[in-house]
């Protein structure tokens, strides 16, 4: 796998120096793949139902429009990526059911 999935301040700031520290990023999903990738640091973040990724400028963050574009951004074989994150959440969403009943 090319992605790694974070909810960690320390490892958001370390992959592209982004303070979380007032917890507003919900999640992070970055390619922590081969260094050779040209797709090698990339990264995407969830915040207030939004997905955002750097500008190519470097300059602030732009608004990408679903988690399609987003995994293409930042790995080489994002249909499988989707996948393996519409199961993350369901797993994590049938985990959270379960311990409020």
């Amino acid at each position: 796998m090319d992605i790694a999935f974070t909810t960690n301040p320390d490892t958001m700031y370390a992959v592209a120096n982004i303070d979380n520290s007032e917890g507003l990023i919900k999640l992070m999903v970055y390619n922590n793949g081969p260094k050779s990738s040209e797709l090698y640091g990339q990264f995407f973040f969830v915040t207030g139902g939004k997905i955002y990724t750097q500008a190519r400028d470097g300059d602030g963050f732009v608004e990408l429009e679903g988690l399609a574009v987003a995994f293409a951004a930042v790995s080489e074989t994002p249909q499988w990526c989707a996948e393996c994150f519409a199961v993350v959440v369901e797993n994590h969403l049938e985990q959270s059911a379960a311990v409020r009943m």
